[in-house]
């Protein structure tokens, strides 16, 4: 029964899937080191090209911070030049001043309004203004401004570091108006000591000229905007974005101060305050750039934060960019890669199939011949010609072979050659035998003729001596053995054997 092995799984399909295999792994590790190299340039311009915002909008704010200087610098010696005017025109009691004595001064200098604070026991008060709201204002609880004013009383304002002073006067920052919080306006304090009572006429933000919509920072993050669609929001955040801001009231009115507020410049959309906390903080205390892919009002943003510092003052960008022109870009790399790799792939498989013949051929052809021998033909020779090892084994294939043939030969001659020695030597036993046998039958037959004429009785016993089988045994090389009986010599007469 045949019990030959049968190919299950080709070798050609096997060095396919090797092949296929390993250009797979090599076209998965290759296209996912592309993918995440390219993925990772992509989100570094990214924040290169914020930061360079971010950087705009720092010179921005110095140069927005360097003309409310100037801007605060012109309108407090306006409004220095004003008090003396108004001091000029006005009683030195308090008590003889009317509300619409101020309100006429006012319309006559150009100022926004006028306030006369009069100090009581424990606190400074507005005692008359040309705004109601503004007279019974207590001072006690505005901190700097309280101290600023008891050094004015004092007579020497240059020793507040808080605000500009000069001559018998002090100017503070802009900042909300105690009075009403939504408007963020400029004072000037006058007191030279001739009167009873603190000359504060004021600037209202809104009588002021279009300095912060014309080139202030909020235009500049608006042109920007403008500009580049892919840039979705910019905020300037405050250091102390995320903490519980410090809130003045007054009167049941309250308000965060203008330099306290969490959101200095810009707009803050997408909102997220964990992330977008956490990303500050560490901006700041790292003093480095940090981003973050955020998930915010339905789409995907890239969140940079670029942390910056002007005059000492320390806050932090937020950029805020559609992440889809990332995300389009890999989509469409990583389509590229796919048909790429697909190309690769087919073509691996094309060759390798091809390439594997190579193999494959040869070897049924070896095959073959091994099976031919196995049949007992074994004069089959393969015919391949290669210097690889392919061809090695099939000249050892052929040489077996060869081999095979001359040793059955050698084989068959010397099993011949001991069948003429047997031979000989069972015809020099049967020549020696059948000499033994012949004397015996010719005894035989004398004996016959004397019992012939003998009594009855010893015919009797030569009979059955004469009758006893005669056995001729010759020893053969195969152990064989010839009989010749006694009844057969009687029956069938005198045989001739040589001599």
């Amino acid at each position: 029964m045949d019990r030959r092995t049968r190919v299950r799984f080709s070798l050609r399909y096997k060095i396919m899937a090797i092949l296929f295999g390993a250009m797979l792994l090599i076209a998965l590790l290759s296209d996912t080191l592309f993918y995440s190299t390219t993925r990772t340039q992509l989100l570094n311009n990214a924040v290169k090209q914020t930061e360079l915002l971010a950087h705009q909008i720092d010179l921005e704010i110095a140069s927005s911070q360097t003309g409310e200087a100037y801007i605060d610098n012109l309108l407090g010696n306006e409004l220095r030049i004003a008090s003396i005017a108004i001091e000029e025109q006005l009683p030195r009691h308090v008590a003889e001043v009317t509300n619409r004595q101020l309100q006429r001064i006012a319309a006559q200098l150009g100022v926004s309004g006028i306030t006369l604070f009069q100090p009581t026991a424990g606190d400074i008060v507005g005692v008359r203004s040309t705004d109601p709201r503004e007279i019974g204002l207590s001072t006690k609880g505005m901190g700097k401004w309280y101290i600023a004013f008891r050094d004015l009383l004092a007579g020497h304002p240059q020793a507040s570091s808080y605000g500009t002073a000069a001559k018998d006067y002090w100017s503070g920052p802009f900042s909300n108006a105690t009075s009403d919080p939504s408007k963020v306006d400029k004072w000037g304090y006058y007191y030279d000591g001739t009167t009873d009572y603190i000359i504060d006429p004021f600037y209202v933000s809104t009588s002021i000229p279009g300095y912060e919509q014309e080139v202030g920072v909020n235009t500049a993050i608006r042109h920007i905007q403008a500009a580049d669609s892919d840039v979705l929001a910019i905020a300037v955040l405050n250091r102390t974005f995320g903490q519980t801001p410090i809130r003045y009231s007054y009167h049941g009115t309250s308000w965060v101060d203008v330099a306290n507020e969490p959101v200095m410049y810009g707009d803050y959309k997408y909102r997220n305050m964990a992330v977008d906390v956490k990303s500050k903080n560490t901006a700041l205390r790292s003093n480095r750039t940090v981003s973050v892919i955020d998930s915010a009002s339905g789409h995907s943003v890239l969140k940079t934060f670029i942390p910056e510092s002007v005059r000492g003052t320390r806050y932090v960008v937020e950029v805020v960019t559609d992440y889809r022109v990332i995300s389009s870009t890999l989509t469409l790399l990583i389509h590229n890669l796919v048909v790429v790799s697909a190309i690769l792939l087919f073509a691996t498989a094309l060759l390798s199939y091809l390439g594997s013949d190579l193999i494959a051929k040869p070897l049924r052809r070896i095959t073959k011949a091994v099976d031919e021998i196995a049949d007992r033909n074994f004069e089959a020779q393969v015919q391949v010609h290669r210097s690889d090892e392919i061809g090695v084994l099939a000249d050892h294939v052929n040489e077996m072979s060869r081999k095979l043939v001359g040793y059955l030969r050698e084989l068959s001659l010397r099993e011949r050659g001991k069948g003429m020695d047997y031979l000989v030597m069972a015809t020099h036993a049967l020549v020696h035998e059948l000499g033994t046998p012949w004397r015996r039958s010719a005894r035989c037959r004398n004996c016959c003729r004397a019992s012939n004429r003998g009594s009855t009785a010893r015919r009797l016993r030569s009979s059955s001596v004469c009758m006893r089988p005669l056995t001729m045994r010759i020893a053969f090389p195969a152990s064989s053995r010839a009989s010749l009986n006694m009844a057969d010599c009687l029956s069938n007469g005198p045989t001739s054997l040589p001599s």
